[in-house]
């Protein structure tokens, strides 16, 4: 077994819940504005560019992973799990549209890139 007695998931989680720590980051310095938490260049421009720049290399395909790969696999071990499952599925397919609307509301910012979680 490669969990050890102290751990609380597996190893190969790791990079999935990195990738959420960052995200959660990205979305923390955008709603608490502490100056702390700004850049020099923290301008809006340079925000939606960051975010959508996180959200392409990051996001769609952490979402991916957890969809193509983590998802079916926690449904084999509990199928009950189906409607949180979807659940989740939604809240990927709702930050999509976020997405969107931020790249048609700043299109110089955030250049018109579809995102595929596949």
């Amino acid at each position: 077994d490669s969990l050890s007695p102290m751990s609380k998931r597996h190893p190969s989680l790791n990079p999935l819940s990195r990738e959420h720590h960052h995200g959660l980051l990205l979305a923390f310095r955008f709603t608490v504005r502490l100056p702390k938490n700004r850049k020099p260049d923290d301008c809006p421009q340079a925000q939606v560019a960051d975010t959508v720049r996180f959200f392409r290399q990051s996001l769609a395909p952490h979402f991916g992973a957890e969809e193509d790969i983590l998802f079916p696999a926690i449904y084999r071990m509990q199928p009950q799990a189906e409607s949180l499952l979807t659940q989740l599925k939604q809240e990927h397919a709702d930050l999509q549209q976020l997405m969107d609307k931020i790249r048609r509301k700043h299109p110089k910012a955030a250049p018109s890139v579809h995102f595929s979680f596949h």
